[in-house]
């Protein structure tokens, strides 16, 4: 007989003729006990959620009793760590989603507060889940914003080839967020080059913008800028503003990375309200390019680093910045070089100094006093640490009373040996000015407290007693007023 299920012949008797054979019946069983075990363990998950939720109802927690006002707060110091531009610092669970699956009642106030949503992280390749789910999640993120000005970050995962993503999921991710471009007011891109060349949003009320490529100089124009889109905020990595069609007249801050000195020029020229400009990476386009003077009447903070020492000289020389504060760099030697002359053309004190990393500080001979410096900044290991303690303890920086630094730095300069921390926070308080030290590490953020703190380091500063502030991304040194 042949069984009409298997559609194999059997030498046993089926229950009926032409019927299933019996190993066809008992799967059949089997498969109906998985189906009606897999529907009761559904219902009981269920039934859990809503007498958890219940639960906590009846007990009256903490938590149910708090305001409305002080749980989305708490919600938002829950949310996942980001930079400026919204990208997820480190990875690990989305803090909104996490929220909707305690309760009921968690799960309302968390989809409530479009605030929760107005940020969103959204990165193509390396993940293992379908194109669909992803642009669905993304369409979902969005609608929960509301009417909230949205952040929206993109990061391609590619490895190798700029063509290795999917591009249907691009164009379907392109879409949904198009569909909200009109809320867009900040847009980050870490992306191939040719994925830029078909991003096609029209964000018209775009006000922060960050493009960041894999490869070199591109003189394809940017396609969803246009005149009216009125930047206040720029970064760029490999792209020429040479050919960004905006408007120029809006822009308060711009960090550009791998750029040509023509570029900056035009940067200079179009943008009349920047007061912040962060330039690293210049790459010589032409050995016969002369900088033109240039006078900009806003700008307040310039930080140069990375830069060949020629493109340096022409552009330090050509600059007159009648605002300049804060001045920042990797070499030392640009100070005693460069920065007289700068500050001589300038209308203000310079109060700000800041050694960017991979800066060093390696020798002092010409070096003049800056007494307006009351700031210095120094993000990354410095090199000699004699050379740092006549930097501190002599007089080139008479009027210094705050010191930041990067961990680093600060661990080097606490176990040099020779208490140069101890000694520089002491030499001011005689004087009348309480000095300071400020130790900052957004990337870390309140772990880095607890890192320095609770360590001998931690021990020694509470036994001479400073005064040791905490903040969110690091902690504030005083020496206890005499």
């Amino acid at each position: 007989m042949t069984c009409w299920l298997c559609g194999f012949e059997t030498t046993e008797s089926p229950t009926c003729k032409n019927g299933p054979c019996n190993a066809c019946i008992a799967v059949k069983r089997v498969d109906e006990e998985i189906n009606q075990a897999a529907a009761a363990l559904r219902r009981l998950i269920v039934k859990r959620s809503n007498l958890r939720s219940e639960q906590n109802r009846v007990h009256d927690s903490l938590m149910h009793r708090l305001p409305i006002e002080l749980k989305n707060y708490i919600f938002q110091l829950l949310s996942p760590l980001r930079d400026n531009w919204g990208r997820i610092m480190a990875p690990g669970v989305i803090m909104p989603l996490y929220l909707t699956l305690v309760c009921t009642g968690w799960r309302d106030i968390a989809l409530s507060n479009p605030f929760l949503w107005s940020t969103i992280h959204v990165r193509i390749g390396g993940q293992v889940s379908r194109t669909s789910d992803r642009i669905n999640f993304v369409r979902e993120w969005i609608l929960r914003s509301q009417t909230m000005p949205l952040t929206f970050h993109l990061d391609i995962q590619t490895e190798g080839d700029d063509d290795d993503y999917d591009e249907e999921e691009l164009k379907g991710i392109i879409g949904v967020v198009s569909q909200s471009s009109n809320r867009c007011h900040s847009l980050s891109l870490d992306i191939p080059s040719n994925a830029l060349r078909s991003f096609s949003i029209q964000c018209q009320h775009l006000k922060r913008l960050r493009i960041t490529r894999r490869r070199g100089l591109d003189l394809v124009p940017v396609p969803f800028l246009n005149s009216e889109v009125a930047l206040e905020e720029i970064e760029t990595r490999f792209v020429s503003y040479q050919l960004l069609q905006m408007s120029w007249n809006h822009l308060s801050s711009a960090k550009v990375e791998f750029s040509s000195p023509e570029d900056i020029v035009h940067l200079f020229q179009h943008a009349p309200q920047m007061t912040h400009c962060h330039i690293s990476e210049l790459v010589f386009s032409s050995s016969t390019f002369t900088m033109p003077p240039i006078t900009h009447q806003r700008l307040k903070t310039l930080i140069l680093c990375r830069a060949h020492s020629a493109i340096k000289a022409k552009l330090l020389r050509s600059l007159t910045l009648p605002c300049l504060q804060e001045f920042g760099t990797d070499q030392l030697a640009v100070i005693p070089i460069f920065l007289p002359a700068l500050v001589e053309r300038s209308s203000c004190p310079l109060v700000r100094i800041t050694f960017c990393n991979g800066g060093a500080i390696d020798f002092l001979s010409d070096f003049h006093s800056l007494p307006g410096v009351t700031d210095l900044v120094l993000e990354s290991p410095i090199v000699s640490h004699v050379l740092l303690e006549s930097f501190l303890l002599e007089e080139y920086l008479p009027n210094l009373s705050r010191l930041t630094l990067r961990l680093q730095p600060f661990l080097q300069l606490w176990k040099g040996g020779k208490m140069l921390v101890c000694k520089w926070m002491a030499g001011g308080g005689n004087e009348g000015r309480h000095r300071k030290i400020l130790v900052i590490d957004p990337s870390v953020g309140g772990e880095l407290s607890v890192l320095v703190l609770e360590t001998d380091i931690g021990k020694r500063l509470k036994d001479m007693q400073w005064n040791i502030r905490l903040r969110r991304d690091g902690f504030e040194l005083m020496v206890p007023e005499f």
